[in-house]
């Protein structure tokens, strides 16, 4: 490969053969190197074009798992930061359609007293049917499981840390990858990153902690939970 940004174009490009083709022919240093003003590598354009199987080719020739890579983000955040938001909007629609779905349980009174307003009508149907021990289970459930509408995200934040990324590694904001999962409310991802060596007790440049962001970003219901996955010292640190 004579050019170094050969690899990276037919990413960008979405070119599949011509990918497949080129990287076991693009020496590592070409890999690695930055090749837009942004800061994208290949592995960061592999990440963005979410593409698990050219982030497992990257990282198994070497590629730096922890490189930065645009806005100074780790591979790792980069990941999570473009999944993370669509299994927010995909819990939403979830949330809407089941309120709507479940409407016609509810006495006719109780259905003239809704609210024309998605949302208002979405907090006053499930309101309503949290009285049912059962209703209120499955609901929870639902709002709290980590089904993704992006399993080829979720595969490439586990190649990366199968591959050994830093789990602390974040932005150049100080915010890390366990504190980008809090702020979405994510409980998979926080799960994991604490079991690969994410500190609980990090901080970004803001002075926020993970429970500044479950108490910012209307997760405050993760906050016991999220303390129960920490050693005694790591919770008395919170107190």
């Amino acid at each position: 490969v004579d050019k170094p940004c050969a690899l990276f174009l037919s990413m960008a490009l979405g070119h599949r053969e011509c990918v497949e083709l080129l990287l076991p022919l693009t020496p590592l240093s070409a890999i690695d190197t930055a090749l837009t003003q942004t800061g994208e590598t290949c592995l960061s354009i592999a990440i963005r074009k979410r593409e698990p199987s050219w982030v497992k080719a990257l990282l198994e020739c070497g590629a730096a798992v922890d490189a930065p890579g645009p806005e100074g983000q780790s591979p790792l955040f980069q990941a999570l930061h473009h999944w993370l938001p669509r299994l927010q909007t995909q819990k939403a629609l979830q949330t809407q359609n089941m309120a709507l779905e479940l409407q016609g349980r509810l006495p006719r009174v109780v259905r003239q007293q809704i609210s024309p307003f998605p949302e208002e009508r979405g907090d006053f149907v499930f309101n309503a049917l949290f009285s049912d021990p059962g209703m209120k289970s499955g609901i929870g459930e639902m709002m709290h499981s980590d089904l993704s509408p992006d399993v080829s995200a979720k595969s490439i934040v586990e190649l990366l840390l199968e591959h050994a990324a830093d789990a602390e590694a974040g932005d150049v904001d100080g915010v890390t990858p366990l504190m980008l999962a809090a702020q979405y409310g994510a409980r998979w991802p926080m799960q994991e990153l604490l079991y690969n060596g994410a500190s609980p007790r990090c901080r970004d440049r803001q002075r926020r902690t993970v429970v500044t962001m479950l108490h910012q970003h209307g997760h405050e219901e993760m906050v016991g939970w999220f303390l129960s996955l920490l050693s005694q010292g790591d919770r008395q640190w919170f107190v």
